[in-house]
């Protein structure tokens, strides 16, 4: 396998994160393929998160999976824990939907400057956690390739659960 550009540096203090084993216990729940989890650096400008994505693309191009999961819309502080299907409120809506026209056109520069959406984006994105793993996913889809959505539907009012494939 190709060696990688970004530095790994081996730490398993803090264990293993929910974004991933939530995700791949339903994708492969007899957890019969290899994982390797990598952690966010939280104080990296955003345009460095999708610089890490496309440094990866020799990996992706050699067959393996890269998932990055977290969500579009993620205010807990908003989440109605209750009532998984809460009505999604309005800012949420509007905000996933243009990260969605983003994701469609390739338009990284939106995603990446998602802020200047004003309150619909500071709503929707309270902290960058769950944030982040889109800019990984979209910063290694390649001009012309395909993308799908294989959900669409938010939960307790706050939580975009939008999730999409690269490729095919």
């Amino acid at each position: 396998m190709r060696q990688v550009d970004p530095k790994v540096q081996c730490n398993d203090e803090w264990g293993h994160d929910h974004a991933g084993w939530s995700v791949l216990k339903h994708l492969y729940p007899e957890a019969d393929v290899p994982v390797f989890l990598i952690s966010i650096d939280m104080t990296a400008p955003l345009e460095r998160h999708v610089q890490m994505a496309r440094s990866l693309a020799p990996l992706r191009d050699e067959g393996v999976l890269i998932l990055g999961s977290g969500n579009i819309v993620h205010n807990l502080r908003d989440a109605d824990l209750s009532n998984l299907y809460a009505p999604p409120d309005e800012r949420g809506i509007s905000f996933d939907k243009t990260v969605k026209e983003a994701l469609l056109s390739g338009d990284i520069d939106t995603l990446l400057n998602y802020r200047q959406v004003g309150e619909p984006a500071i709503y929707s994105v309270p902290t960058t956690d769950h944030y982040l793993p889109l800019l990984y996913a979209a910063g290694l889809r390649e001009e012309g390739e395909s993308l799908s959505f294989i959900c669409e539907m938010f939960q307790n009012r706050s939580v975009s659960m939008r999730s999409f494939v690269v490729g095919g």
